[in-house]
């Protein structure tokens, strides 16, 4: 329910960013992937209220990688470059195979463990050979490739975690275990600080566009205090930042 909850306040701070500033309304596509990573807390709510477990968790399997490779999309779209669409495309139809034909294996087996997994760590090096790749170099951007990278190690993680703490006989039995508890709460923490991250950046450039409209004429767009070819200096009118001087 936790994870839920976080995911909705990301999809509606995003889309909050998006409406209110123009300039980074791609700030959508990031929303567009927490809304897909929702499915995943949801699928495991709804096998805890009685829904088809095989289904749910096939759902909620793709849903989620879905939602993490979208991220990676999303990335790119932002920093204008092109999207990695087939590599992306391929991660989430050979995982959601993949999911489907190993929907009745062990759940202590660790191969399958890892593979279940790796999935979700390919996306998160995708995000992150993406935020490498297109990103512009700086102190926040390199936060977010590290976090990436985090990620990526994390998954596999987590496979001997289940291994060594136990995730249940049934999909119903695995919200009762510690492992659970440890798996949910440890991926938040790293979704929340990723979608903090990217958050900052928006505003970020938010601030620096509004920065530069300040600093600028609203008429000629020159920057104040720069002199035209006629020797007259240009001057934001104080009626506005963006209005016209009154007639």
């Amino acid at each position: 329910m936790m994870n839920l909850l976080v995911a909705v306040m990301f999809v509606a701070g995003f889309m909050a960013v998006a409406h209110a500033h123009p300039i980074v309304r791609k700030a959508r596509w990031f929303a567009l992937c927490f809304l897909f990573g929702m499915a995943e807390p949801v699928a495991n709510l709804c096998v805890w209220l009685g829904a088809p477990e095989q289904a749910m968790r096939l759902v909620g399997f793709t849903a989620f990688l879905i939602g993490l490779v979208g991220i990676s999309l999303a990335l790119s779209h932002y920093y204008g470059r092109k999207p990695m669409w087939k590599v992306a495309a391929a991660i989430v139809l050979a995982g959601f195979t993949y999911r489907l034909l190993s929907l009745g294996a062990p759940r202590d087996d660790l191969m399958h463990l890892l593979a279940f997994q790796g999935w979700y760590a390919l996306g998160s090096a995708l995000c992150a050979y993406t935020t490498r790749r297109h990103a512009t170099p700086s102190p926040l951007n390199s936060m977010l490739y590290l976090l990436f990278l985090l990620w990526m190690v994390h998954f596999p993680l987590k496979a001997f975690g289940a291994l060594y703490l136990g995730n249940g006989q049934t999909e119903s039995e695995y919200s009762s275990t510690l492992y659970a508890v440890i798996s949910q709460t440890t991926s938040g923490v790293l979704m929340i600080a990723g979608g903090l991250v990217i958050l900052i950046g928006l505003l970020q450039e938010v601030v620096h566009n509004t920065q530069q409209q300040a600093n600028s004429d609203a008429l000629t767009g020159l920057p104040i205090g720069v002199r035209s070819t006629s020797g007259s200096t240009h001057r934001r009118p104080t009626t506005g930042m963006n209005r016209s001087p009154s007639r």
